[in-house]
């Protein structure tokens, strides 16, 4: 009956922290990329910074240069999460987003390591504004 209780516990734990992760991540994200608030990743990303976007070098600074460059004019937003996941360490967001009537597909993963976001992987695509999709599903 312990053992039972201990790992109950644990699970409880676990479940917690994926939920804290998953929040970290939520609130960066529309801090962000959606308030344009570039100096709030010194609030959600640790000292190491790993980047798997080749466009991108690491750290949190070169994140920070590159999005003022590519939201240069842009407004601001609600971010729309169409999925948020958390397994581990790691949480996925698919995001859905129209712009010029291009429609925009980004799934990013996110590693946290002691309540920090510490390394970065995404995969994009866009549906052009005058494709015809065969089905009406997402993109990805």
């Amino acid at each position: 009956m312990i053992i039972a209780i201990l790992i109950s516990g644990c699970e409880n734990e676990s479940q917690d922290i994926l939920e804290k992760n998953k929040e970290i991540v939520i609130s960066f994200y529309q801090d962000f990329f959606g308030d344009l608030n570039f100096e709030s990743a010194n609030k959600y990303i640790g000292d190491t910074y790993i980047q798997h976007n080749p466009a991108l070098a690491d750290g949190k600074e070169a994140l920070i240069d590159a999005a003022k460059l590519w939201y240069k004019d842009t407004p601001k937003k609600k971010v729309k999460f169409n999925l948020v996941m958390a397994e581990k360490d790691l949480v996925f967001v698919q995001i859905i987003d129209e712009k010029g009537g291009n429609r925009f597909s980004t799934m990013d993963v996110f590693r946290i390591t002691n309540g920090k976001i510490s390394e970065h992987w995404d995969a994009f695509a866009t549906f052009k504004n005058e494709a015809v999709s065969k089905n009406d599903n997402p993109l990805f």
